[in-house]
């Protein structure tokens, strides 16, 4: 549920679903409550300071991905679980799964918002951090090769568990 106060979002204002290349998907909540989300561009900054064009400077931004830090307070053991998997299924099997993250933000009036991560790969996870007078903590880290913005209507290509979870978490149907 987000809370819109002067025309900020405060509170929980997005819905995360990753799904990997093994068809396992799983809404981020799943893995415990989510306490930070954050990603940024990691790119490179072309710029030229000519001598014609009257000494102005021309820039270009190379995009090469994207990088992001997930946070969870630990309510069970589904998230461990999860990248036990992915080390078995390296060290068993050689294989490295990727995934596609979903982002879903739930904006101020009243519209959503959709994003795609894609070729994702969860890296530097962490087991978890253990105080006697706090939640459990457990982090991870995510590279992902683009990102693309879903700005159609339509929720083809997106699971079933995040459409339905929009639904209900906005009040409204969605075909």
């Amino acid at each position: 549920m987000s809370f819109p106060v002067n025309n900020f979002i405060v509170g929980q204002n997005s819905l995360v679903t990753l799904t990997d290349d093994a068809g396992n998907t799983f809404l981020l909540s799943d893995f415990g409550h989510l306490i930070e989300f954050d990603a940024s561009a990691d790119d490179t900054l072309i710029k030229v300071r000519p001598i014609t064009n009257g000494g102005l400077a021309l820039s270009r931004r190379i995009p090469h991905g994207w990088t992001g830090r997930m946070t969870f307070g630990k309510f069970n053991g589904l998230f461990s679980d999860y990248i036990a998997m992915q080390e078995k299924n390296f060290y068993n099997l050689g294989v490295q799964r990727f995934a596609t993250m979903i982002v879903v933000v739930f904006n101020v009036d009243g519209s959503t918002s959709t994003y795609t991560f894609t070729r994702v790969v969860l890296h530097k996870p962490t087991f978890g951090t253990f105080r006697a007078d706090r939640e459990v903590e457990i982090t991870c880290q995510f590279e992902a090769q683009e990102l693309l913005s879903n700005a159609v209507a339509s929720t083809a290509g997106i699971p079933a568990i995040l459409t339905s979870s929009i639904a209900l978490l906005s009040g409204t149907s969605i075909d």
